[in-house]
């Protein structure tokens, strides 16, 4: 059991009691020492060391010892650093991480200091967060080493250091490493724990790795390696390699957590699993997700890393878990029986094969358990951001104890560089540009962290600069940059190619005319030869004929002789082909055959008759004679071959004599070859005479065509000239057309290439800081993007990085074409919001905009209309939708998000995407699907603002789309001329769109002109025919467009001037929204959107009265919108609050038209801020010091120069305006009043008299605006109800006492909606499912809904406000009404704010407004009520406005707080209406008026219901005595107050009841309240400063971000507070001094009194004890502690205190000098005995002592105490030593707004 705080709980002595508590101490040095060293001692042993290693491992175990007891004693966990706390764990890790080496890598001593000197820093070092305690760590380091091990730490580390003297800093031991990846290669059981000798080594494997788990990994880590990286990488490394070692991973969203984790589990061969969240994800499917990874870290024996966010934490429970599972392992009844059994079963095989093991079920479930924890690796990753990180450590401790700390660090300045650099090494820059570069992007990354906390401290808007952001600025320059410069090189190329064929033009011409001329005398001379040539052909043709007709008859003749040549040769040929084959194939034959076949055939009897045909042919061929012999089948002769055959077979050399048979001379064929022979000799003969004659032929016909070339030619030639001279002619003629057409552009053109150029030079610095601006100031306003922009291009200048002077993001990325398409779709036209425009479009990730008025929905709603999807987070089906505009990539706008985003989103915001075969695919909830490049996402925020953790802003684009004066300024000309001037605001449209499709042809066509010109390039464009028409064309329709442009600028400029006209109608407009929006500062139900204000707008156009003079008119306008505003807003705010918006609304108008200065305005509500004044106060009696500084301060602003020096020379002339009671009606002393403005003159007033500051403002707002601004419209349910419909909600503000449920009642009825037609339910635990119910069953029916106290169902306001939002006229009867109730509250839905119509229901300020109320609301307003006494009316009209006077009056006493009443009570309109419906009551049953009853029925029941306390009743009382008695019918004019500005009118008509009302003063005398006026000093000064506090909140001086030096201050008010507080009493000697006594009872009241101020004085002592020990780090934080801490802070009354104190109202200081004078006084009564005079407010409990008063004179005079009643004397002395006889002297009693005058 641990020591109580933080999570762990005092232990109740009656549950104690039932056990023997045993006390363990922390373990002593030697101890440790002796456990750690036989540790080390087993393990250098049994691993075989070097005897060196067995010698050093006690020292490693001393010098762990010593700064293991010098870390606990000097870094201790305070507030700040609540993670500082080390126990024996951290001892434990230092003495395993020293043990991970082996002996292989330990080659010296050196070695082993190295590494304990690593695991030190690793296990202490990593957590620290203060540079100083991380210089003191390092400084006791080195002492320690130089110390325990006897070397000197300088030469230790000399491998690392980088100072040239050879000393090692603390920034040297980053360098020191130590981890198994430097063997990455080998398997991760085999890797040694080796110290990493080249950071260059590391960074090569570590980007090896990088690239492996990209490769594979469904989603690659993005990310650069460098030495930042390096160091946090081999930290987890080494947390992974150690058994159950885990890690808590502290650092903002995008610090590289996640990543760092996923690349070491990696490099260390583990398994990673991060809990998948989903929309739905809760405890059942964490708790399978922990099974999961037991599973493989227990059963299957994997090294598992378990990450965990604490984006992912959606509930505290899991932390409980994980808090189980580091602590033992072990989640408790996580698994099933069988789901145990199986875990069991897994193991079993394991735990057999040790000897002896023990097979019980729950052993093998602990070996599970134990394996499971040990393969396990836990690493959670937090953020330090808010209070959430410190109460989880105090909540779940061992967050801390169980793991090593790795703090991420805001990168520092080193690491910026290098991820610069490394970025910048491939890109086209010189050397000298790049590293300037790096330090702009350095300098733009520490300028934004300045600029967000100058933001977070005047705007109170919370915005974070993360490693994400400088990761957005660098990718972004870098791929802009290279789009850019390729985007305006091609430009300038395109602009060159067309000034180059423009100047070829110009060469051209002048060329061509010159051909011409040359060509001319060429033409004739070709003319003349070319008539030469035909001549001689003519002749030459004639003597080829003669020869021609001799050579064709020899021809013929030849021919006849060739053909029989060739009819013989065809025949001989023929029967060769025939016959060849066949000798070919007898041939091969022959080949086969064998003289063994020959033997066979000449033994055959009689041979096959193939056999006989095949010898017979052979002896015919070897000219062998047949014998005759008889045919036996015909009996007559016939030759037979077969006898000379068999002959012939005989021959030895048969076979050979075939061989070389002579084939080329058989008989059949050499009578056919001879005779060819001889023919073909004739036809040589022939053919040779012929050749003859032809050859000479062909000779003359080859000089015929020579002759014919050159005649060809020379026709040819003389048409080429032709043709050429033509082509001149005709390129002439185009070429003056284009120059004369294009010559135009040439200097346009040039211009543009020249500012191209230009942007192309400064290029680098307009990317970079457009870069910058996307990367870091998306969340900011237009006035401190302007200034971070400026400070930057100043920054750029001075590093010679060319860049626009007055640089513009629009201009730098942005496309006129496309900024004029989003100004079509609704984005604002002002700068601003272009750059937003762009932002969106360029930003690396999906925007998140900022957008209370709906300007980007609206414009990404008409920008993306075709199939857009429009969704909430609330939305059932949200996934569905979102799936399917991924795949089919289609845009999705996500609306109204709060201040967190679904985890389910997560994937879909980082871009996951990882690929899936060829297909990109994204993880969404549970399934992949396929993305889609089209894919946009857009999202919107109405928070105004919005605090966005860097977990989301990392996710997201965060941009601020609130709207600016100048885009609302243009949007409400466009509203106000299009309804005065439609004719005019429709032509300005037509032509804006118009405009736009103009400058888009513009655009095209000058693209396709230099298009056609550069296509042509390197060929003659001149004689490209149908080029030379697309430019002539398109120049056509250029001039043409630019001819209409001329028109439509014209128009423009002549619809502008008219439209000017109204510009002071928009301006003005536009300053009233703008003192409208910074009113949620002041109370967050004070909302109202853009559309609202525009539909307002509108309808005081139509309803404000008409003119046909335009001035007369726009001040019509003005005057009816400002009065409309003001009465619309005034319904919806409380009253302390009216007048300050009419106060705004009057400076904002003023300051617009520059009739009032913004300094001015700022030292009003300040009074100035300055350090100790000098100059001596000159009027020192009267003048307080705080008004003579503010004067001294004043004096500084140049009108105000000689008001310092007039004071000190005559103050006495300002005393009249000082002591004045009106000092604002006053004229100032001389020449004050005539050199000053109205306003001025209040900066005056305000210095003397800050008392009268309410009535000054009053005064101000009524001569500048009038006197309807400071009279607020009376509550009016009709005309609000008249704002409303069937969509339109309407909310009643609440405030205490308000009560506007009988007055809905009534007019439900009078509408005809009581009863069944209204339904009405008060909100709280479980009624939200019922009032759904209820509403869309009146949506159907047409009824109306009442829902109560809605600030009772925070958790169910945000489905309220998708009912709301649901809200449709096509599904919602149109006499629906929805009606809400609730307190202010921070969690109403914005939108419901916005939209609905707000109303406040609560008594107003000053008696007139109040009467005015009762006259306007029920029943009084009901003429049958007010008409209701007949002939009684007039009698009681008089009573009802005597009653409604005393009603205002009792209300108004409340301002005066306790003179006006002990206790503030809620008399509201309800007690009102029934004491008038009473008094009709008995005004018309009794002959005369029942004052009596009447009395008693509204003074004791109705009002004094509600009174507690007897003295407030009989001032009820009194009061109403003044207004219900028979005077006030009686006296025709009853004054209602002593100054007789107040009497009961004599009238019997309403209205002129209301007019006579109307017309009384708007502020009233105390008089009339029965005070005095000084009454007023108090109330007014607590007015003055809550109004101009107020007025504060809506300038934007947020809430001051927290200092670092909270802790500082706590620990100075702890102090100061101890050191004031005197001893507590000795109540034994009190006992003893002052016993019980039958004679003095105060005795008995002494002792009482010092025991209960003692058990207050300890409660106070012991809790900032508590506090000191807290911050010295001695005590871990509670939460009383904490909420202490904040109470100290503020200057409050802590309620840990208050809860043992006597009752106070005084701030913290007051109170503490207040107590230590009662704790005075009891000292001095028991020093020196009883008072004679006693201080009565000074005791704990009163009572007691007026007890023992009562107590003494009751024994003295033996009377029964309780007969006794007290007497009171007011003595006119202050002090006395001696003590009355009977009775008590006291002192200490006080009055409020009156005076005792001891004289009468």
């Amino acid at each position: 059991m641990g020591l109580p705080g933080g999570a762990r709980n005092n232990i109740t002595p009656r549950l104690l009691r039932h056990f023997g508590v045993i006390g363990v101490n922390a373990f002593s040095s030697p101890t440790m020492n002796t456990i750690f060293s036989s540790v080390m001692n087993i393990h250098f042993k049994n691993n075989h060391f070097p005897a060196e290693a067995l010698i050093m491992a006690e020292a490693v175990v001393a010098a762990t010892g010593a700064i293991y007891n010098a870390v606990t004693a000097h870094l201790l966990p305070t507030p700040a650093k609540s993670h500082y706390t080390f126990n024996l764990r951290d001892f434990a890790r230092v003495i395993h991480g020293c043990c991970l080496i082996k002996p292989k890598s330990l080659e010296k001593k050196k070695i082993l200091i190295r590494l304990w000197v690593h695991e030190i820093y690793r296990v202490f070092y990593d957590r620290l967060t203060d540079p100083v305690d991380c210089a003191w760590l390092f400084e006791q380091i080195r002492v320690t080493t130089e110390l325990e091990f006897k070397e000197n730490f300088n030469s230790l580390f000399k491998h690392i250091c980088s100072s040239k003297d050879g000393k090692i800093s603390e920034d040297d031991l980053r360098s020191l490493m130590f981890g198994t990846y430097i063997n990455y290669d080998e398997a991760p059981a085999e890797r040694l724990y080796d110290e990493v000798t080249s950071i260059e080594t590391f960074e090569v494997i570590a980007e090896k790795c990088l690239s492996e788990y990209n490769s594979f990994s469904k989603s690659p880590i993005d990310m650069v390696i460098f030495r930042y990286v390096l160091e946090h990488l081999s930290r987890l490394c080494r947390i992974l390699s150690m058994p159950g070692g885990n890690a808590l991973l502290v650092g903002v969203g995008g610090s590289g957590r996640q990543s760092v984790t996923k690349l070491a589990a990696f490099i260390t061969g583990q398994w990673l699993f991060q809990p998948e969240i989903t929309k739905n994800y809760g405890l059942n499917e964490w708790r399978e997700d922990i099974k999961r990874v037991m599973k493989s870290a227990g059963a299957d024996g994997k090294g598992t890393v378990f990450l965990v966010t604490d984006s992912q934490i959606k509930e505290e429970s899991f932390l409980e878990d994980i808090d189980n599972l580091l602590n033992s392992g072990e989640v408790p009844n996580l698994f099933a029986v069988d789901e145990k059994q199986e875990k069991i079963e897994a193991v079993r095989p394991l735990v057999e094969k040790e000897e002896g093991a023990d097979l019980s079920p729950l052993s093998l479930f602990s070996y599970f358990v134990k394996r499971s924890s040990e393969n396990m690796h836990i690493i959670i990753a937090m953020s330090p951001i808010g209070n959430a990180f410190r109460i989880r450590l105090r909540q779940f401790p061992s967050l801390i104890n169980c793991c090593t700390i790795d703090w991420f660090q805001t990168w520092p300045e080193d690491a910026l560089e290098r991820v610069a650099e490394h970025s910048f090494k491939d890109m086209e820059l010189k050397k000298t540009m790049r590293d300037r570069t790096v330090i702009i992007c350095k300098y733009f990354h520490v300028r934004a962290q300045e600029l967000s906390t100058v933001f977070a401290n005047e705007l109170g808007r919370l915005t974070y600069i993360t490693p994400t952001s400088y990761l957005t600025l660098i990718s972004s320059f870098k791929q802009l940059l290279s789009e850019k410069q390729q985007e305006i090189r091609s430009a300038i190329q395109r602009y060159e190619g067309g000034l180059g064929q423009l100047e070829f033009f110009s060469v051209t011409i002048i060329g061509m005319q010159k051909d011409i001329e040359e060509l001319q005398p060429k033409l004739v001379i070709a003319q003349k030869e070319a008539e030469a040539f035909i001549e001689k052909i003519k002749e030459e043709s004639a003597d080829v004929e003669k020869v021609k007709a001799v050579v064709n008859k020899d021809e013929e003749y030849a021919s006849a002789q060739a053909r029989e040549s060739s009819a013989l040769k065809e025949e001989c040929e023929a029967d060769l082909a025939e016959a060849l084959p066949a000798l070919e194939a007898a041939l091969q034959a022959l080949d086969t055959l064998k003289p063994s076949d020959i033997t066979l055939v000449k033994s055959m009897k009689n041979p096959p008759n193939a056999v006989k045909v095949v010898l017979a042919a052979v002896c015919i061929m070897q000219s062998i004679k047949p014998d005759r012999v008889t045919d036996p089948a015909t009996g007559r002769k016939v030759n037979d071959y077969w006898g000379p055959s068999k002959k012939l077979l005989g021959d030895m050399g048969f076979l050979q004599s075939l061989r070389e048979y002579d084939k080329d001379n058989i008989d059949v064929v050499a009578p056919k070859k001879a005779k060819l022979e001889e023919a073909e000799k004739q036809l040589a003969v022939i053919m040779e005479l012929l050749n003859t004659k032809r050859s000479e032929l062909a000779a003359l016909e080859d000089k015929l065509a020579a002759l014919k070339r050159d005649c060809d030619e020379s026709i040819q030639k003389k048409k080429d000239l032709e043709a050429q001279a033509r082509l001149c002619e005709i390129n002439l003629q185009r070429a003056e057309k284009l120059i004369g057409g294009l010559g135009g552009e040439r200097l346009r053109w040039a211009k543009e290439a020249e500012n191209l150029r230009m942007k192309f030079e400064n290029l680098p610095g307009d990317v970079l800081l457009a870069s910058g601006v996307i990367a870091y100031l998306g969340p900011y306003t237009s006035h401190y993007r302007s200034i971070c922009i400026s400070d930057w291009v100043a920054f750029c200048k001075s590093h010679m990085i060319p860049c626009t002077q007055n640089f513009s993001l629009g201009e730098t990325l942005g496309n006129p074409v496309k900024i004029q398409f989003w100004n079509l779709n609704g984005l604002p036209r002002d700068a601003f919001s272009t750059d937003n425009g762009v932002m969106v479009e360029f930003g690396k990730r999906w925007p998140l905009m900022i957008d209370p008025q709906g300007q980007a929905s609206k414009w990404i709603k008409n920008m993306e209309k075709e199939n857009l999807s429009v969704i909430r987070l609330t939305d059932p089906d949200l996934l569905r939708t979102l799936e399917n505009s991924v795949q089919f990539g289609w845009p999705v706008l996500l609306e109204d998000v709060g201040e967190e985003l679904d985890p389910s989103l997560e994937p879909l915001l980082l871009r996951k995407i990882f690929k899936h075969g060829t297909i990109d695919m994204v993880q969404l909830g549970d399934s992949s699907i396929e993305f889609n490049k089209d894919f946009r996402l857009y999202i919107t925020t109405k928070l105004r603002n919005p605090h966005y953790l860097p977990e989301i802003s990392t996710k997201v684009s965060l941009l601020n789309f609130m709207i600016t004066p100048e885009g609302l300024e243009d949007q409400l000309l466009g509203i106000v001329v299009a309804q005065e001037r439609p004719d005019l605001e429709e032509a300005r449209q037509q032509l804006i769109v118009q405009t736009a499709a103009n400058k888009k042809s513009l655009q095209e066509l000058e693209d396709k002109i230099l298009f056609t010109l550069a296509q042509s390039e390197g060929s003659n464009i001149l004689e490209n025919e149908e080029a030379t028409e697309v430019l002539d064309s398109s120049k056509f329709l250029v001039d043409d467009i630019k001819a209409k442009q001329k028109v439509a600028d014209e128009t423009t400029a002549d619809i502008n001037k008219s439209r000017e006209s109204y510009q002071c109608v928009a301006q003005r407009s536009s300053v009233l929204f703008f003192s409208i929006t910074d009113l949620p500062n002041v109370d967050p139900m004070y909302q109202y959107s853009l559309n609202w204000f525009i539909n307002l707008f509108l309808r005081s156009i139509q309803h404000s009265e008409k003119s046909d003079d335009l001035a007369r008119r726009l001040e019509n306008l003005n005057v009816y919108f400002t009065y409309s505003l003001y009465c619309n807003i005034c319904r919806s705010l409380f009253e302390k609050d009216k007048l300050l918006f009419s106060f705004i609304l009057c400076c904002n108008l003023l300051i617009s038209k520059k009739k009032l200065e913004k300094y001015e305005f700022k030292f009003f509500l300040t009074g100035g801020v300055g350090l100790e004044n000098l100059i001596p106060n000159p009027a020192s009696s009267w003048l307080l010091d705080k008004s003579w500084d503010e004067i001294c301060r004043l004096s500084e602003f140049k009108v105000f120069n000689d008001l310092k020096d007039e004071f000190i020379s005559h103050p006495d002339t300002w005393k009249i305006t000082y002591d004045s009671k009106t000092p604002h009606d006053l004229s100032l002393p001389g020449k004050w009043e005539t050199s000053t403005t109205h306003f001025q003159k209040l900066l005056i007033l305000r210095c003397l008299r800050a008392d009268k500051i309410v009535p000054m403002v009053t005064k101000f707002v009524s001569d500048n605006l009038g006197p309807e601004f400071v009279s607020p419209p009376p509550f009016d349910l009709p005309q609000s109800y008249n704002d409303s419909s069937e969509t339109i909600p309407l909310l009643f503000v609440l405030s205490p006492g308000a009560d506007p449920m009988a007055a809905l009642l009534k007019f439900a009825e009078d509408k005809g909606f009581g009863g069944d037609k209204f339904g009405a339910i008060s909100l709280g635990q479980g009624q939200g499912p019922v009032a759904e119910a209820m509403i869309k069953k009146a949506q159907k029916n047409g009824t109306w809904v009442a829902l109560q106290n809605c600030h009772l169902a925070v958790s169910w306001l945000p489905q309220l406000e998708k009912i709301c939002n649901a809200l449709a006229e096509e599904t919602t009867d149109a006499n629906f009404r929805l009606w809400l109730t609730s307190y202010p509250s921070p969690k109403f839905p914005v939108t419901v704010l916005q939209n609905g119509v707000k109303m406040t229901n609560e008594p107003p300020t000053g008696l007139k407004q109040n009467l005015l109320q009762s006259f306007l609301g029920t029943p009084i307003s009901d003429q049958e009520f007010f008409t209701g006494c007949g002939s009684k009316n007039q009698v009681f009209h008089r009573l009802v406005f005597s009653l409604c006077f005393f009603h205002a009056l009792i209300q108004e006493r409340k301002k005066f707080g306790p003179i006006g009443w002990n206790i503030p009570y809620g008399f509201n309109e309800s007690d009102l209406r029934i004491s008038l419906q009473q008094l009709q009551m008995f005004v018309n049953e009794y002959l005369e008026v029942p004052f009596e009853a009447i009395t008693y029925m509204t003074g004791e029941c109705n009002y004094g219901g509600r009174v507690t306390d007897d003295w407030d009743r009989r001032c009820l009382l009194t009061l109403l005595a003044d207004f219900c008695n028979p005077s006030i019918i009686k006296e025709k004019e009853y004054k209602l107050s002593p100054d007789g500005n107040y009497a009961v009118p004599d009238m019997d008509c309403y209205e002129e009841i209301v007019d006579y009302i109307e017309s009384m003063p708007s502020t009233q005398h105390p008089g009339v309240f029965g005070m005095h006026e000084n009454v007023d000093i108090t109330r007014e000064l607590q007015e003055s400063k809550r109004l101009l506090d107020s007025i504060l909140l809506t300038e934007g001086t947020g809430a001051s971000a927290d200092g670092g030096t909270t802790d500082n201050q706590l620990n100075e008010v702890a102090a100061d507070i101890l050191a004031k507080l005197p001893p507590s009493f000795d109540m034994e000697e009190a006992n003893m001094r002052y016993p019980v006594s039958y004679s003095e009872s105060m005795n008995t009241v002494l002792v009482q009194e010092m025991e209960r101020f003692n058990k207050l004085h300890h409660t106070i002592r012991s809790s900032l004890q508590q506090l000191q020990a807290v911050i010295k780090g001695l005590v871990v934080m509670s939460a009383d502690l904490e909420a202490l801490a904040g109470s100290l802070l503020i200057g409050r009354l802590p309620a840990m205190w208050a809860t043992v104190s006597y009752p106070s109202l005084k701030p913290l200081g007051s109170y503490i000098n207040d107590f230590i004078q009662r704790l005075n006084f009891l000292q001095r009564w028991f020093d020196v005995g009883k008072p004679s005079v006693f201080w009565l407010s000074g005791f704990y409990f009163t009572q007691a002592f007026l007890t023992g008063a009562m107590q003494n004179y009751a024994r003295k005079y033996k009377i029964p105490i309780d007969q006794l009643a007290f007497e009171y004397e007011v003595l006119k002395i202050d002090e006395s030593d001696v003590t009355p006889e009977d009775g008590v002297y006291v002192n200490g009693l006080f009055l409020d707004g009156a005076k005792w005058d001891r004289e009468q």
